[in-house]
């Protein structure tokens, strides 16, 4: 079954309105590239929740009260 947003590009036919759309939503969304760069990058290759929370924060909401034991497992020991 598709989406309305995903019907809307399937036939390859994106107008100047679909492409607005885009445009604004994309620069809504957080931007990453600051000038803490460098020490977010190692608090993410030394904390994978960090890593997580930092890049993928649309997939673990409430991770802060996760309480998952198979999840924290995975976070703490994850190289």
């Amino acid at each position: 079954m598709q989406t309305q947003s995903s019907a809307r590009y399937s036939n390859n036919s994106v107008n100047a309105k679909d492409i607005s759309e885009l445009s604004l939503y994309l620069k809504a969304l957080p931007r990453l590239a600051d000038k803490g760069k460098d020490k977010r990058i190692k608090r993410a290759k030394d904390d994978f929740l960090t890593f997580i929370k930092t890049y993928f924060p649309n997939h673990i909401k409430g991770a802060k009260t996760d309480s998952s034991h198979f999840r924290k497992f995975v976070h703490k020991n994850i190289e």
